[in-house]
């Protein structure tokens, strides 16, 4: 009895601890989650053109997989390279020389100070308060900054998912088919 006893105490004990660290792998690695799911619409999304190529025009499954690959990273990349290239100057130039965006919105202030209709409504902006704005929005660069660094990680995360996706597709495709629809008769 005593022995017994003693196996069910460690069988409950590794289950615990598996529980455990199965929760603590899963909140590790929860910023990866969005590249995981990334990579399974990249799948979805490139899985018929990809299969087109290596099975009715017959190219090579390397070859295949690293044009997908640098037509995803062309299709998405270029065009958010372009964009931080364009913001990343104004973004400088507003954090070196907030003075000058406070001058830019001049002509606001006087199409306010002028216009009859919001002077009814005692409606008045100073230069303190777009300064207080313009410090306001400043504030968002740190954490904008952070963002796109994490942005970049799930691309690259996505991608080397989506390399061994496509490296192993109709495996992966059969592996899922049979554990999830053996039973009921679902087939991808």
């Amino acid at each position: 009895m005593n022995l017994i006893f003693k196996e069910r105490t460690i069988q409950k004990a590794l289950v615990i601890s598996s529980i455990l660290l199965l929760c603590f792998i899963l909140f590790e690695l929860k910023y990866f989650v969005t590249g995981l799911l990334g990579s399974i619409a990249l799948y979805v999304v490139c899985r018929g053109v990809f299969l087109k190529w290596i099975e009715k025009y017959h190219w090579p499954k390397e070859l295949s997989i690293w044009l997908m690959l640098l037509l995803i990273i062309v299709c998405f990349g270029v065009p958010i390279w372009l964009m931080l290239e364009l913001l990343i100057p104004k973004i400088n130039e507003i954090v070196q020389h907030p003075q000058k965006m406070i001058q830019s919105f001049n002509p606001v202030i006087t199409y306010f100070e002028n216009n009859e209709l919001i002077q009814r409504f005692d409606f008045s902006i100073s230069q303190d308060q777009i300064l207080a704005i313009v410090n306001k929005v400043l504030g968002y660069i740190p954490s904008t900054l952070n963002w796109v660094g994490q942005f970049f990680a799930n691309i690259f995360v996505a991608l080397f998912i989506l390399y061994f996706m496509l490296s192993s597709n109709r495996e992966m495709e059969r592996d899922f088919s049979v554990k999830s629809g053996s039973d009921r008769g679902l087939r991808l």
